[in-house]
């Protein structure tokens, strides 16, 4: 693994995320707004180390040349996901 910290990145922002998430949808205050400042900087970090990890993504499917049927449906339904997510 080229970098394995980059996993453990990933489940801090996620989890950073679901908690300010909800706390700043729970909480109506305007002392509360620092979670809300919080959530977006944790997406921003999140969005950043997905394109890092896509770049490894695609780097082990150009290494694979055959493609086969359950590789093909999985990016399909991959992509099928990402369109309804947007």
């Amino acid at each position: 693994m080229k970098f394995p910290w980059a996993n453990v990145a990933l489940l801090v922002f996620l989890v950073v995320l679901l908690v300010t998430g909800y706390f700043g949808f729970t909480n109506g205050r305007v002392a509360g707004e620092w979670l809300l400042w919080l959530h977006g900087i944790a997406a921003y970090g999140l969005m950043v180390l997905l394109f890092w990890k896509a770049s490894i993504v695609l780097d082990a499917y150009r290494r694979k040349k055959t493609w086969t049927r359950a590789r093909v449906v999985f990016a399909i339904m991959a992509g099928l996901l990402l369109l309804t997510l947007v």
